[in-house]
């Protein structure tokens, strides 16, 4: 469990190329339908400049010494989002980081506001990792985070991570618990080539989590939840990457990982569609 400046043996990999393999614990439940799903955000990265209803994150984030981001490694570029992992020689300019040279990564958040945020929605992304020098950052893409309020405690409750993970092979999609607490919801090992373009979707709706990767019929993993586990807040979408993996920082000098993020949908389902969907 990772966020912006807060505190965050597997299943045997297979890879056929540029395929996903599923872990035996996807479902073969389906998408709710019908719902009626309203469109609030629609990036292609067409123009020169990020959209403006992102935010660049610039600082440290809180679970590791040397884990700071930059908003000059965000940009676009031929078409595409870049988010990016590099050395720096010193610290860039107006970043609030306790070092100097070091690694820095990029990241952005949709501003967390009307009409971007919701409860039941769905996320849908087309990217691809390019990494040069064996440089493999920690990336959650997309990540739904609780908006929360300032002075609610514990507002990590509700984190929806989609793919998480710090290798080129796949990963693991997590929810954190609500209310109550407890573990955390995990899904099996998804074996995947992240060197290669994927379309990820994360669809939440009536407290049930659907999970696809490029085929946006069936999922690959699916929740059926309830209120404390899936709870009801708005949450807004992040693109994350961090520097620190298992071991750490790279400790060479060189090399980069360049996610490039081709386009991202986000919908709302509108309030005639929130009756709750049976669970299959």
């Amino acid at each position: 469990m990772r966020a912006y400046l807060v505190t965050a043996p597997a299943l045997l990999l297979v890879l056929i190329a540029g395929f996903l393999v599923p872990g035996p614990a996807a479902s073969p439940s389906h998408d709710p339908s019908p719902v009626r799903w309203r469109n609030v955000v629609d990036d292609r990265f067409t123009s020169i400049r990020i959209p403006a209803h992102w935010q660049l994150y610039r600082g440290p984030y809180k679970n590791w010494p040397h884990n700071c981001t930059s908003p000059t490694h965000d940009y676009v570029s031929d078409g595409h989002l870049n988010i990016v992992e590099k050395y720096e020689a010193a610290k860039p300019a107006r970043v609030p980081c306790p070092y100097g040279a070091g690694w820095y990564t990029g990241g952005l958040k949709i501003d967390p506001v009307a009409p971007y945020v919701g409860n039941d929605q769905r996320v849908t992304v087309r990217y691809r990792v390019v990494s040069r020098g064996g440089v493999v950052s920690n990336h959650i893409i997309p990540m739904r985070w609780p908006a929360g309020r300032k002075g609610v405690p514990d507002m990590n409750r509700g984190e929806e991570d989609f793919l998480d993970t710090h290798t080129l092979t796949g990963g693991h999609f997590l929810v954190y618990p609500g209310l109550h607490g407890g573990p955390r919801i995990r899904s099996s090992l998804l074996s995947i080539r992240m060197t290669r373009w994927h379309t990820f979707r994360l669809t939440q709706f009536s407290h049930t989590i659907y999970a696809y990767i490029d085929d946006m019929t069936t999922p690959v993993w699916s929740y059926h939840g309830d209120a404390t586990t899936i709870p009801d807040v708005e949450r807004t979408t992040v693109l994350q990457q961090e520097c620190p993996h298992p071991h750490g920082c790279p400790r060479k000098t060189s090399g980069t990982e360049d996610i490039q993020v081709d386009w991202i949908t986000i919908d709302t389902a509108s309030r005639r569609s929130t009756k709750r969907v049976p669970k299959r």
